[in-house]
């Protein structure tokens, strides 16, 4: 089992939140390209029209629980602020193209994430003439929404998009960020099993990047742990970045949070030194079996195994690395293992039941 160290860290973090006056934005064919505005502020007002060509990149196999089939679909993007929305999407009806085919106006709907579930639909046509459909519901915070619009029957009309309840706050990162936990060994020229980062107190559709001493890491992208990291004789700082909205759009994004952490090695004592703190030595009691965590700490030596009862003793040879000795045929009592390379020596006292 590895060995848990929770290190006292002074750590560093920086947020940047990026807000914009109204802009004029577009509409896009696939949920996955649509941009992220970062509230719903930046969504109300937007026009546009449906498009005239077969897209059928909308929900599957029906549109809006049982209703509706993805004909001509148009993707719009939020950011959840975690309050209650309602949204209005004005249809121009006297500019709709696709005349007598038998049923016209817009299909729309909210979902949460690209293939998430449903937050509210409405995939009704008829010849009712409507010229308002209104989602509503209440968003996470952080979380990304995707809203599509689909011409009933293919047909064409020009929108507007009005937000009723819901544009006053901006979906943000919550605070305070997870700390930072180092597993195994963090001796000078060792490898530390794991260095992971917690969860942040919310689930958020966030990118997660990595930067060790200044250096960007992408081979650690969107990962919350790095393993096997060697380390050298020199400080590490650890650093990282949660980021909210459209991260490969340059300036698109909607909050920005990172944290650091400088992990310091161990230096190298004495062998005795190293034995006492890095090698470990317990009884599994779930598993029935003797563990030895041994970091290149002894590369030979003894492991002696002794029933205080009986004196029945076993020998076992030390591999330099980690070992699980089974007691499972082993009677029950009192043992002492102990580790020995002929100078320095550890021992264990433990019960097998």
């Amino acid at each position: 089992m590895n060995k848990l160290i929770f290190l006292s860290l002074v750590f560093c973090t920086f947020s940047l939140t990026v807000l914009s006056a109204q802009t004029k934005y577009k509409q896009v064919e696939s949920c996955d390209n649509a941009p992220i505005l970062c509230g719903l502020a930046q969504l109300d007002g937007q026009k546009d029209k449906s498009i005239k060509y077969l897209n059928q990149t909308g929900p599957h196999p029906t549109l809006c629980f049982g209703n509706g089939v993805a004909q001509n679909t148009v993707w719009w993007s939020f950011l959840g602020n975690g309050a209650e929305f309602e949204i209005e999407v004005e249809i121009d009806r006297k500019n709709c193209e696709n005349p007598g085919s038998g049923c016209s106006g817009l299909q729309v709907g909210v979902v949460k994430g690209c293939i998430g579930e449903p937050i509210d639909c409405n995939a009704t046509c008829d010849d009712s003439k409507k010229d308002a459909v209104v989602l509503s519901g209440t968003s996470n915070n952080c979380q990304n929404y995707f809203i599509w619009i689909d011409g009933c029957c293919g047909d064409v009309c020009p929108y507007k998009i009005v937000v009723k309840k819901g544009k006053d706050q901006v979906g943000k990162i919550p605070l305070p960020l997870p700390n930072f936990t180092v597993w195994g060994s963090t001796v000078e020229n060792t490898t530390v099993d794991l260095i992971q980062v917690g969860d942040l107190s919310q689930d958020c559709s966030v990118d997660i990047d990595w930067t060790i001493d200044g250096e960007k890491a992408p081979q650690y992208k969107n990962l919350k742990y790095i393993k096997d990291y060697q380390l050298g004789t020199e400080p590490v700082e650890f650093c990282v970045t949660w980021s909210l909205g459209n991260t490969l759009q340059n300036n698109k994004l909607c909050d920005q949070q990172t944290k650091c952490f400088t992990l310091t090695p161990k230096k190298v004592t004495s062998l005795s030194a190293r034995i006492e703190s890095d090698l470990l030595l317990r009884y599994d009691f779930n598993s029935n079996a003797l563990v030895v965590k041994n970091p290149g700490v002894l590369t030979h030596g003894s492991l002696i195994l002794v029933n205080t009862h009986s004196s029945l003793q076993k020998r076992y040879e030390l591999t330099g690395a980690d070992q699980s000795i089974s007691m499972r045929d082993m009677r029950p009592g009192t043992y002492v293992a102990q580790i020995t390379d002929g100078v320095h020596t550890k021992s264990l006292k433990f019960v097998k039941i």
